[in-house]
Order: C-alpha cells, then sequence, then structure tokens
C-alpha cells in the first residue's frame, strides 16, 4: 500500500506542479489528439496516466475560466462597424457539423452547429441576427435571410 500511496503522490504532484499552465497543456493535447494518444504523451513526459474524469474536471474549470473572455470577445465583436461572418464543414461524432465563425481584426467567435442554414444564423449562439454593422460574407443565400443587417459581399 506504501509503494502505491507513494506513486499516487508523485503522480498527483507531476500534474500540479505546473498549475493551470500544465493543466491547458493536457486540455490542448486531448482536443488536438485521441484520448489514448494524449495519455500516452502525458505518460511518457509524466511517467503516469491521467482518467478522462480528470479532463472532464480540467475542461469545466477551463470553460469557466475563459467566460470572460468569451463574452469580451462578442461584445467587441458587436460593437465592431465590420465582420466577417464564414462557416465551414466538420466531423462531430462522424456526422456533418458546421463550424461557424464571427470575427473582426482582432476578435474571433466560433460556434460549432449541427446546420449550415437559417436555423444556425439564427440561433441563439449566433452574433449575426444581433450584429448592426456591416456583415462580409461570401453571398450564401441564408445570409440574405437576416434582418437589420448591411450586407457586403466577398
Amino acid at each position: 500500500m506504501r509503494i502505491f500511496s507513494h506513486a499516487v503522490s508523485v503522480c498527483y504532484r507531476a500534474f500540479t506542479r505546473l498549475g493551470n499552465t500544465n493543466r491547458r497543456l493536457q486540455l490542448m493535447l486531448f482536443y488536438f489528439h485521441s484520448f489514448e494518444k494524449a495519455n500516452q504523451l502525458l505518460g511518457d513526459l509524466y511517467d503516469c496516466r491521467v482518467n478522462v474524469g480528470t479532463i472532464a474536471t480540467f475542461n469545466a474549470n477551463l470553460y469557466e475560466d475563459l467566460a470572460p473572455v468569451e463574452e469580451t470577445t462578442v461584445s467587441e465583436i458587436l460593437k465592431s462597424d465590420r465582420a466577417n461572418f464564414d462557416e465551414t464543414g466538420m466531423r462531430v461524432e462522424r456526422k456533418l457539423h458546421w463550424f461557424h465563425v464571427a470575427c473582426t481584426s482582432l476578435f474571433c467567435y466560433f460556434y460549432v452547429h449541427a446546420k449550415r442554414g437559417n436555423e444556425a444564423i439564427q440561433d441563439t449562439v449566433s452574433l449575426l441576427p444581433r450584429f448592426l454593422g456591416w456583415a462580409v460574407h461570401d453571398c450564401w443565400a441564408s445570409y440574405f435571410n437576416i434582418e437589420k443587417t448591411k450586407i457586403d459581399c466577398f
């Protein structure tokens, strides 16, 4: 039991030594790689593994930490005179979803939606219905269904 306790203690110290920086690194690894690959890399670096619950906790904490950043980003884009809007396809659990973006020269806001058209653009997570400046986009038909938005196609 003493060996096991020591191993847990060493592992815990390894993962908490760098605090939030370490947790963010781990989250980035798990975001861009499969759980198995990222866990193997962390095992190689720290000589111990993490479980899915740990990653879920890190993810929840990071989500809370980034809430003020998201609020500022949304606010700044909505105050802007001009913003770019676009979308591109991506796979989520092997199904086609749409990665939507609203951005200015300084801020980017992203969201993933199962739909590409009016349903996604009119959704509460979309900034376009609340945006009052010039909306720069690719002239896709759904963008023309937004009232009060000035359109500028590229």
